[in-house]
């Protein structure tokens, strides 16, 4: 279901929040239906910083409540997530832990098999910092755009702003860029047909 699961190695994933509320305005205290600023970096390579406190919000995309307050509250806290989508394949990796060689890890990654898989993969890709006490998992039943519309990505972009690594801030915004372009090109192969098999058809079948 819709929600936050937290794994650790060995354990399941724990359910942590529900469906949330079907209401239409922004995560970060806009005025309703205004979409997030997601314009280039500020001066010093810093994320813009929007001067309103966190409320909650919703302006949907589909018929799924996404409990919002729990997933930015999740990002706020958490030392890494992987969020996955409805129409991508890749998992999108948040990993926030930061050293004075390394900045936070915003990166498309394969789905794996188990929480073990994952720490694994993982462990490759952050060989110099030691496993998280857990890994969160988030599942988003919306359009990827809709991470921005709601506030959820500014969530994401301040914690890496806030790191202080100017590198990982490009990163994560070519990532995002990587993971719309990944979504539209899914889409326009479900308008082609590609990798997707018709269970109805228009013209009736011999018989």
């Amino acid at each position: 279901g819709n929600g936050v699961k937290s794994g650790v190695p060995g354990g399941c994933g724990r359910s942590a929040n529900g469906v949330g509320a079907n209401k239409c305005g922004n995560l970060l205290g806009d005025k309703a239906g205004n979409a997030a600023a997601t314009g280039a970096m500020g001066d010093g390579g810093r994320w813009p910083v929007r001067p309103h406190p966190p409320t909650l919000g919703l302006c949907m995309d589909n018929d799924f409540g996404v409990d919002l307050t729990g997933i930015a509250n999740t990002i706020a806290t958490s030392e890494v997530v992987v969020l996955r989508f409805v129409a991508v394949g890749q998992r999108l990796l948040l990993d926030f832990r930061v050293s004075e060689l390394d900045g936070p890890l915003i990166k498309l990654v394969a789905p794996v098999t188990s929480v073990e898989e994952r720490y694994r993969e993982l462990k490759k890709l952050r060989p110099r910092f030691d496993p998280p006490a857990s890994i969160v998992a988030v599942w988003w039943p919306r359009f990827v755009a809709s991470l921005q519309t709601t506030g959820v990505w500014d969530e994401v972009m301040r914690r890496v702003s806030d790191a202080g690594h100017v590198d990982a801030v490009r990163a994560a915004e070519e990532t995002m860029a990587e993971l719309r372009a990944a979504e539209r090109e899914t889409q326009r192969a479900a308008v082609r047909g590609e990798g997707f098999r018709t269970l109805w058809s228009a013209t009736p079948a011999p018989r």
